[in-house]
């Protein structure tokens, strides 16, 4: 029989690459005020930040520029 052993007060680490981790890459969009800019390299990229900022409550709308970047405006 296997014996597993219990292990207490071991903390949880962050998700690096969850964009709702304050450790993560979009943590930058945090200082963005309401007319702020980024540009970004692709549609995924640009999604994260949107599903950030929509958990924070934030809206922002994209587009998408003619080299194939995109950039997010926060609008509210």
């Amino acid at each position: 029989m296997t014996k597993y052993q219990v292990d207490k007060k071991i903390p949880i680490p962050v998700h690096q690459s969850s964009p709702f981790s304050k450790a993560s890459k979009w943590a930058y969009t945090d200082d963005m005020e309401i007319g702020d800019s980024t540009t970004v390299s692709n549609r995924n990229e640009s999604h994260n930040i949107f599903i950030r900022m929509q958990v924070r409550d934030r809206k922002c709308t994209t587009r998408t520029l003619k080299d194939g970047r995109v950039r997010v405006w926060r609008i509210s």
